[in-house]
């Protein structure tokens, strides 16, 4: 997901001439597919680990490069989650500027 998201954010900051909007629509759909099954599987939502570290940034690198997703409707559950975890001091001491 983070990966997908890392992909569709340098595409949205190319030179106009050099985007692919084929990339973005296809890593939005990925990203868009994913964050249900994440939702209903969230694994990573019982204790706070390593993937959970891992999603609550791939959320916050999409806030912040602003890239159209809407996690609270395809994974409220998840979503209700990280932000309880993006409250703990560790998250707020470490967040990108």
């Amino acid at each position: 997901l983070l990966d997908g998201l890392a992909v569709w954010s340098r595409e949205a900051h190319r030179d106009q001439a050099l985007r692919s909007d084929k990339i973005k629509a296809y890593e939005k759909e990925r990203a868009e597919t994913a964050l249900p099954w994440l939702n209903a599987n969230s694994f990573a939502c019982r204790e706070w680990n390593f993937s959970g570290v891992a999603l609550t940034c791939a959320f916050e690198y999409s806030q912040r490069n602003a890239l159209d997703v809407d996690w609270a409707g395809l994974a409220p559950d998840l979503m209700a989650w990280m932000t309880t975890q993006m409250a703990r001091p560790s998250m707020q001491d470490t967040r990108a500027p």
